[in-house]
């Protein structure tokens, strides 16, 4: 028999709430929606493939629940998982491409880096200096303002661009730099911010 209903009802409840925010959503945009969910289905259930593209991008995000929840558990609030999870996942992806030697040697690392990654990003809340995050995702920023930039810029301007291409990679790349002289450079702009953002926190500037 279980003890506290509330804890089976309420997962229910907030699916169901879901779904009816969803619905309503849909509705408002003049569409059907139980057209739109069973789109959704067959576009994550519908075959071997798409069966197995969705546990690959849910495996990340469930993994990122349970650590709110493991924090939550132990009488904390962890508000930046998912941010937790990108650094994380961006450290480890660059000492896979970067890093020379034995297979096991770069996996072992870069488990490693993936987790400093995302320890740094939960130190940002930790010591309650958000600007962290802003300082070590600089190149993220940059990017979606050069967009921003960019599309209001071609709409004000009727057809001007400030950059031959946005997002901002992309402009570097149609002026002649390769794709590894890019990861080079942004990682190193990242690493630079980083250094800044810990000095900030540990001096408390």
């Amino acid at each position: 028999m279980i003890k506290n209903p509330s804890k089976v009802l309420e997962p229910i409840v907030s699916i169901l709430l879901a779904f009816l925010t969803g619905s309503l959503v849909i509705i408002l945009i003049g569409e059907q929606p139980f057209e739109i969910f069973k789109m959704m289905f067959s576009g994550a259930f519908g075959s071997a493939v798409n069966i197995s593209n969705t546990l690959v991008k849910t495996t990340t995000l469930t993994l990122a629940g349970l650590s709110y929840a493991f924090a939550y558990r132990c009488g904390l609030i962890n508000i930046g998982a998912e941010g937790q999870m990108y650094i994380g996942a961006l450290m480890a992806t660059l000492v896979v491409l970067f890093m020379p030697g034995p297979g096991v040697l770069v996996v072992i690392v870069a488990l490693i880096a993936g987790f400093l990654g995302g320890a740094v990003c939960a130190l940002a809340f930790g010591v309650d200096m958000p600007i962290l995050l802003i300082l070590i995702g600089i190149i993220y920023i940059v990017e979606i303002l050069s967009v921003v930039l960019q599309v209001t810029y071609f709409k004000i301007s009727h057809g001007k661009r400030i950059f031959k291409m946005a997002p901002i990679h992309h402009h570097f790349e149609m002026c002649g730099w390769n794709e590894n002289k890019i990861c080079f450079v942004f990682s190193g702009v990242t690493l630079l911010a980083g250094i800044i953002g810990v000095l900030l926190a540990v001096f408390g500037c």
